[in-house]
């Protein structure tokens, strides 16, 4: 397969107007972004948390922050049962594509455009992802994305599961050691603004900051600190202040990015019509 290993394909240096420095890459996140994987996520992490805890409904306020095996984790230590937390976190996958396939659920809105004005302008884009590695691989490959994504990173790859920095700099490493044309985007995790704070005191200058992750802890002061330290550093930012945002938020606004790169924003110019 893939993954932080796989071997990177050669693209030229994409020329954009009315974007300086052009994107170097795109990274993109899986479940939420590429997909509205999340209420299927649910759906299977019900159905298999009441089969382990007889009848008992699961505790929403447990899915949110975890990994997929982390939440297993906790259901094992907490009821027991035969099956260890990766088998369940296995059959909790394997659940997802079915439900996945049963409500033929496809791309997200404004995805296929988004990878047509990529492709139009030779700009390469990978896939980082805490999920098992053939579970993204399959979606992927049900995207129509597998063959040209330059770099896939997945929660089956030995390196710390996001929100840690370490798989979308595994990923990046893939274009450049330190992509100055980068655009970086955080919608869900206030430590890695944090991280993303100390890497441009060290030098680091991206093209643009999107700093707008949402919650309680650090989030407030994390918007703070990396908008303060993009000011003192000259690199463009764009934050939502206080504690509002999302990875939906974060999207929207590299969605808008690259229309406006390829003139889009009119959506009859991505072949939208109404």
């Amino acid at each position: 397969g893939g993954g932080a290993g796989r071997k990177a394909r050669r693209h030229r240096q994409p020329q954009m107007e009315g974007v300086a420095p052009p994107f170097a890459a795109v990274l993109f996140d899986l479940d939420g972004v590429l997909r509205n994987t999340e209420p299927y996520h649910r759906m299977a992490y019900a159905q298999l948390a009441r089969s382990l805890s007889g009848g008992a409904p699961p505790d929403a306020g447990e899915i949110a922050g975890k990994s997929n095996l982390q939440l297993y984790e906790a259901l094992v230590a907490r009821f027991g049962g035969p099956a260890t937390a990766e088998e369940l976190s296995q059959r909790h996958f394997r659940l997802v594509c079915q439900l996945l396939e049963e409500y033929r659920v496809g791309p997200m809105p404004g995805l296929e455009e988004a990878l047509s004005a990529l492709r139009r302008r030779g700009i390469p884009f990978g896939v980082v992802s805490s999920s098992w590695r053939w579970y993204v691989e399959h979606c992927l490959r049900e995207l129509g994305m597998y063959e040209d994504a330059a770099v896939i990173v997945t929660g089956s790859d030995g390196l710390p599961l996001k929100p840690a920095p370490a798989p979308y700099q595994a990923a990046a490493r893939v274009f450049r050691p330190a992509p100055p044309g980068a655009v970086l985007a955080v919608g869900n995790a206030p430590t890695a603004l944090l991280r993303l704070e100390a890497l441009i005191a060290d030098g680091l200058r991206p093209a643009l900051v999107v700093a707008v992750p949402v919650g309680f802890v650090n989030v407030v002061e994390s918007k703070e600190r990396i908008f303060a330290a993009c000011r003192a550093a000259d690199v463009p930012a764009i934050a939502s202040m206080g504690r509002k945002g999302g990875s939906n938020v974060a999207a929207a606004i590299c969605n808008a990015l690259l229309y406006t790169a390829v003139d889009a924003l009119d959506p009859a110019r991505r072949g939208w019509q109404g």
